[in-house]
């Protein structure tokens, strides 16, 4: 909990990014992690400082990657879990259903992603992969 009001404290210090393909606001962080959705109210798109290295194809394919999770709303799905996680920490069957939620809400966002974005199979690794 403490984590997330740090990240809020930076990410509200830091300007808006606006990309030229997308109107969901985006947050550049110096920070290596891979991109994320940050907020339950007003989401915003975090990127890491590595992601203007990045070729069009790649930056374009994160951030419609991220664009899925804000409309499927998997940031809230996530921030349930990790509610009912901490609620029920005595069960270990819970952390683990969080853990499988999370793995196929990754798949089923990759399989969205190439999909609505026609984008191509050959030669990618899955999305989250690369997290």
């Amino acid at each position: 909990m403490i984590n997330w009001f740090k990240l809020a404290k930076r990410v509200s210090v830091f300007e808006l990014t606006q990309l030229p393909w997308t109107d969901t606001p985006c947050v550049e962080l110096p920070t290596s992690a891979s991109p994320f959705v940050f907020g339950l109210v007003k989401p915003k798109v975090i990127i890491p400082s590595y992601f203007k290295h990045l070729d069009l194809a790649q930056q374009q394919t994160l951030v419609y990657h991220e664009l899925v999770h804000i409309r499927n709303n998997d940031h809230i799905a996530i921030v349930i879990w990790r509610v009912l996680s901490c609620l029920f920490w005595f069960n270990p069957f819970i952390r683990k259903m969080e853990m499988a939620f999370i793995s196929a809400m990754e798949c089923r966002c990759d399989q969205i992603t190439v999909t609505t974005y026609k984008l191509k199979k050959v030669g990618m690794l899955p999305l989250y992969w690369l997290s």
